[in-house]
C-alpha cells in the first residue's frame, strides 16, 4: 500500500495501482474468481479537511485482541488485513491466505480486517486509500462477513469480490459474487449504505490501527505479524509467505496449546 505525500486523494482512474498523485513515498500507515474461498470487507469516505486520529485496517463483526488470550480456545488467532481495491490484498488471499485457510480452517479462529485512517473532524469517519469507490466496497466486504452463513462463505465472497477488485463496488459484480455464495445482497448492501456498515468500518479501522497492522495486506498469526504485501512484493522472509509454512505454524500452535490444556 501506498501513500502520497501531502496530496489530495483521488477516487479517479481504475489502474492496478492506487489513484492517488503521481508523487508518493512508502510509509509505514501510522496512523474475484477463486475455488476455494470468502471474506468482507469494509470502508467508508474521504474527508481531505477531517483531522486524522490513526491510520490503518479493522476487523470483520466482532473485535477480538488476538494477544495471549487466545490460549485455551482451542482456536489459533489468523487475520488478514486488507482493502478492497488493492492488487496486493487480492494475491495476498489467493496465494496465501485462503490456501492456508483450508487446510487448517477447524483450528483457527479467522478474521478479516480493514485498512484505512480514521479521522475525528468534523464527525468521527474513515477515509480509504484508493478512494470513495474503496470505502463503499469494504462496507459491502464487511457486511457480507458479518451475515453470510459461515465464515467460509464470507471468505469465498471477498475473494470472489477481489478477484475482479478493479470493478469495486459496482453493483454487479457483488450481486454475482454474493449469489455465488448464498449472502443476501439487499440485506448487505442495506448494511453497507445504513449506519450499520459504517460503524463497522470503523471499528475495524480502530482494531488495525490497535494492532498496527499497516500495510494491505498484513497477516498476522496468534495476535503476531506473520507477513505482508506491498506493491506487489512480499514483504517478509520466504519461509512466512509460503502455504505450507504457515499452515505447519498454525499447526504447531494449536497442537502447543492442547498440551498446555491436557
Amino acid at each position: 500500500m501506498v501513500v502520497d505525500s501531502g496530496e489530495t486523494f483521488s477516487d479517479s482512474g481504475d489502474s492496478s495501482r492506487p489513484t492517488i498523485a503521481q508523487t508518493r513515498v512508502k510509509v509505514p500507515f501510522l496512523l474475484r474468481h477463486s475455488l476455494f474461498s470468502t471474506i468482507l470487507i469494509f470502508g467508508v469516505g474521504l474527508l481531505p479537511f477531517a483531522i486524522p486520529l490513526g491510520v490503518v485496517a479493522g476487523t470483520q463483526t466482532a473485535l477480538l485482541d488476538y494477544g495471549g488470550s487466545w490460549v485455551g480456545t482451542g482456536k489459533v488467532p489468523f487475520e488478514v488485513h486488507i482493502e478492497s481495491r488493492c492488487p496486493d490484498a487480492r494475491d495476498c488471499l489467493q496465494k496465501l491466505v485462503v490456501p492456508t485457510y483450508w487446510q487448517v480452517k477447524d483450528k483457527v479462529d479467522f478474521r478479516i480486517s480493514y485498512v484505512g485512517e480514521v479521522w475525528k473532524e468534523p464527525r468521527k469517519e474513515v477515509t480509504c486509500q484508493h478512494g470513495w469507490n474503496e470505502c463503499d466496497g469494504n462496507k459491502l466486504l464487511i457486511c457480507a462477513g458479518k451475515y453470510a452463513g459461515s465464515v467460509a462463505d464470507g471468505l469465498a465472497f471477498v475473494n470472489c469480490v477481489l478477484s475482479d477488485y478493479e470493478r469495486v463496488p459496482e453493483p454487479k459484480l457483488i450481486e454475482e459474487c454474493a449469489w455465488e455464495h448464498g449472502i443476501d445482497y439487499d440485506q448487505i448492501k442495506a448494511c453497507a449504505d445504513g449506519h450499520e456498515g459504517r460503524n463497522l468500518l470503523i471499528s475495524s479501522v480502530e482494531h488495525s490501527v490497535a494492532v498496527e497492522a499497516n500495510f494491505s495486506c498484513t497477516v498476522r498469526v496468534a495476535g503476531e505479524k506473520w507477513c505482508s504485501r506491498d506493491d506487489y512484493e512480499w514483504q517478509c522472509d520466504k519461509y512466512h509467505y509460503t502455504v505450507e509454512n504457515l499452515v505447519e505454524e498454525i499447526k504447531k500452535l494449536s497442537e502447543e496449546d492442547a498440551d498446555r490444556h491436557s
